[in-house]
């Protein structure tokens, strides 16, 4: 039809608003017949299911290897380092990266040897790429490489890459977003523990999650939203490769262990959402352990914050937090603070000589927070 029809500039108009029509159309015919309203109306017909698109092949992701901002000596000149945290982010949102910076991404200026880096897209102008490179100026924190930077999963490939070049020396990986807050106090605490377990080295740890399919019925509302994607950049997974994964908020492991998740890259298909490819297919690929679902209970989604968990909770994955980040962030200091100030006075009281503060070594875990390596645990692996 389209050879036919679009055969210059206004027949190839008239062909793609046709075509567009035809399937708005078709969407409206499909909910008003699961809505039962043709029926009710006399119309007992049966809307055929029609795939709109085009059929290709699921295509296979390709590591960005090209840098226009690569901080190479970040964790060279941070000895020392326990984990290093990768941030995706976007071009435009220098306020949340700031929040971050004012939160839980200045754990090193508070003794918790955590190191942060921001990971950048190409940038689309001229005012945007001198506005970045005054922030890197700045602060330091910054990783851009060369590819679109609405691309989720390549600037998660990209970050990878540049920490298997850069810093393969640091213990753990953190993968998280620009709007979550993690308690770094606590978190140390668990990794430290991480390491004196063998059976805990080949295991990513997060927020599991099963994914569902969406049902094939049509929901009861509708909107334009996708009528006009007929290629889509990513794939949906087949039903008989869904996997567990981890809510993209924050997810992390040991270094080498997340390493692997570029060499499986190649041979896994790119799927929607970016977080059941890295944590759910390219982990099973990788032959990886994913962290039980009992260990969702240190991670928060809710938007509003129980303050009786502060000190309990690794992470709080809402954006659209209440209180807000930054002050959550100074209960968390708080507490921490009050929490050492307790055992510091307890150890006076007992003559036992008190730890340097603020502490840089292994604190103990509450034991609620040890995942031991169960039946279960095996289960979510791939």
């Amino acid at each position: 039809m389209y050879r036919v029809c679009c055969r210059g500039l206004r027949p190839c108009f008239w062909t793609i608003a046709l075509l567009l029509t035809a399937q708005v159309v078709y969407r409206v015919l499909l909910v008003l017949e699961g809505q039962g309203t043709l029926a009710r109306h006399g119309f007992n017909i049966t809307i055929p299911k029609i795939q709109f698109g085009i059929n290709r092949k699921a295509s296979r992701a390709t590591i960005p290897m090209d840098f226009f901002i690569s901080e190479k000596s970040y964790c060279s000149d941070r000895a020392g380092m326990l984990a290093m945290a990768l941030i995706p982010s976007k071009l435009e949102d220098f306020a949340l990266r700031q929040e971050t910076r004012q939160t839980w991404g200045s754990a090193d200026t508070l003794g918790v040897p955590f190191g942060m880096v921001f990971l950048l897209g190409r940038p689309t102008n001229r005012k945007q790429r001198e506005e970045i490179k005054d922030e890197r100026r700045e602060y330091g924190d910054i990783v851009q490489g060369d590819y679109d930077d609405q691309d989720q999963a390549s600037k998660t490939l990209n970050g990878l890459y540049w920490l298997a070049l850069n810093c393969a020396m640091v213990p753990f990986t953190i993968i998280a977003s620009d709007k979550v807050l993690l308690d770094v106090f606590l978190l140390q605490s668990f990794l430290w523990e991480v390491l004196e377990v063998p059976e805990k080295q080949s295991m990513i740890f997060g927020k599991l999650m099963i994914y569902r399919p969406p049902s094939e019925k049509p929901s009861s509302g509708w909107s334009l939203k996708g009528l006009v994607n007929f290629v889509p950049q990513v794939t949906e997974a087949p039903i008989e490769n869904y996997t567990p994964y981890f809510e993209e908020g924050a997810w992390f492991g040991r270094t080498q262990t997340v390493a692997k998740l570029l060499g499986a890259s190649g041979g896994v298909p790119l799927v929607s959402p970016t977080s059941m490819y890295f944590t759910g297919l390219l982990a099973s690929a990788a032959g990886l352990y994913r962290s039980p679902e009992v260990f969702n209970a240190w991670w928060r989604t809710d938007t509003k914050v129980r303050f009786e968990e502060i000190g309990l909770v690794l992470g709080w994955l809402n954006k659209d937090l209440v209180p807000s980040r930054v002050r959550l962030w100074e209960l968390l200091k708080k507490h921490h603070e009050v929490s050492y100030d307790k055992l510091e006075n307890q150890m006076v009281r007992r003559e036992i000589k008190p730890i340097e503060k603020p502490a840089s070594k292994k604190q103990p875990v509450t034991q609620s927070l040890q995942v031991n390596v169960t039946h279960a645990e095996k289960k979510t692996r791939g």
